[in-house]
């Protein structure tokens, strides 16, 4: 549980990222 929620955390940081710097790179 706790890997799989740890991995759960680092995917969701990295999708933000990347989701910010699209926003602010088309907007």
């Amino acid at each position: 549980m706790a890997p799989f929620y740890i991995n759960s955390i680092q995917f969701v940081r990295e999708f933000a990222c990347c989701y910010i710097i699209t926003t602010r790179c088309f907007s």
